[in-house]
C-alpha cells in the first residue's frame, strides 16, 4: 500500500513540475504585453540602465520601448548593477506587471536574473 502512495506522490509532483516549467517559457520583451499577470522568463540584451533616487535600477532592452526590468532597491544584487548588467544578455524570471504605460518584471533577488547559456 505504501508503494502505491509513493508512486502517486511522485506522479503528482511530476505533474506540478511540468506545469511550472511550461508556465515559465522564454519570451521576448516585445511580447511581454501578452503575458501580464503571469510569471515568465524574458531574455533580453540590456542597452541602457538608470538608477532612481530610491535606489531602484531599471534595465532597458534593445527591442522594446514598453518593457523594462526593475531591480528592487532592497534586493541582493552585484555592486553597481546598473553597470554590471549593461550591454549583457540576461534572462529574468518573474511576474509581468503593467505599470502606467509599460510592462515590468520586478526582481527582488539575484536568483531571478541569470546569464543565458
Amino acid at each position: 500500500m505504501k508503494i502505491y502512495l509513493f508512486i502517486g506522490a511522485v506522479f503528482i509532483a511530476g505533474l506540478l513540475l511540468i506545469t511550472t516549467v511550461s508556465n515559465l517559457r522564454v519570451i521576448s520583451p516585445k511580447n511581454a504585453w501578452k503575458h501580464v499577470g503571469k510569471s515568465k522568463r524574458v531574455v533580453m540584451q540590456v542597452v541602457n540602465s538608470t538608477v532612481a533616487d530610491n535606489g531602484e535600477v531599471t534595465l532597458y532592452p534593445e527591442e522594446s520601448g514598453d518593457f523594462v526590468v526593475i531591480l528592487d532597491a532592497n534586493g541582493i544584487f552585484p555592486a553597481n548593477p546598473n553597470l554590471f548588467y549593461l550591454n549583457k544578455q540576461i534572462r529574468v524570471e518573474g511576474k509581468i506587471e503593467q505599470d502606467e504605460n509599460r510592462f515590468v518584471v520586478r526582481l527582488r533577488s539575484r536568483e531571478q536574473i541569470k546569464f543565458p547559456r
